[in-house]
């Protein structure tokens, strides 16, 4: 998968508690 595929399913589906425990507002866009 590339970035862009990646921030597609991110976007897509949007429960950061399981890909990003730490930050469940926004994904690493730090």
């Amino acid at each position: 998968d590339t970035i862009l595929d990646y921030y597609r399913r991110v976007l897509s589906e949007p429960p950061w508690n399981k890909k990003f425990p730490q930050s469940k507002t926004t994904p690493i866009l730090v």
